[in-house]
């Protein structure tokens, strides 16, 4: 006979609150999972995989309901295994554009890291500034350059006008 887990079982094994997975259950993500003759919810190792699906899909940003209909198909059989393929491919370009996006946001933040403890170890942030504005000065700008490797096309546009304007007042 399979092993098969409880739902605590699952909750402790996969680091989840239960309460989510009773959702998950009433939301009609887990057709999946048979019960014992009490009405016991009896997880398999395949189970736990679906639900380990759910989670992920669920952590990219998929909405319940998409992965509901993710999980239809799945119980629906082969013949909607080109419509679980399609839909995972566009599930991983989303997620590759978000993380994207996030390496962008990070790049950001820890410029902006080194330029706030420079600033608060110098007393003042005006050693990244041009006297008297609020404009970066020649070696924040560079720092800033050189930290940003993947800007978008309009994120670079916008600060080589800034810039230039910048170095105009040099």
């Amino acid at each position: 006979m399979e092993k098969s887990y409880t739902i605590g079982q699952v909750a402790d094994k996969l680091g989840i609150n239960i309460k989510t997975l009773y959702y998950y259950d009433r939301e009609g993500l887990l057709p999946f999972v048979k019960r014992d003759e009490k009405g016991n919810r009896q997880f398999t190792v395949d189970d736990l995989e679906m639900v380990l699906t759910i989670l992920h899909l669920k952590n990219a940003g998929v909405k319940l309901k998409e992965i509901k209909k993710f999980i239809d198909w799945r119980m629906a059989g082969d013949s909607t295994l080109t419509q679980r393929l399609s839909f995972i491919e566009n599930q991983e370009k989303i997620l590759k554009k978000n993380i994207e996006n996030l390496q962008r946001s990070l790049q950001i933040l820890e410029y902006k890291e080194w330029y706030y403890k420079t600033a608060v170890d110098a007393g003042t942030e005006q050693i990244h500034l041009i006297p008297g504005t609020f404009r970066y000065n020649r070696e924040a700008a560079q720092k800033f350059i050189t930290k940003i490797d993947k800007m978008s096309t309009m994120e670079r546009e916008l600060f080589e006008i800034e810039k230039s304007n910048s170095n105009n007042s040099d």
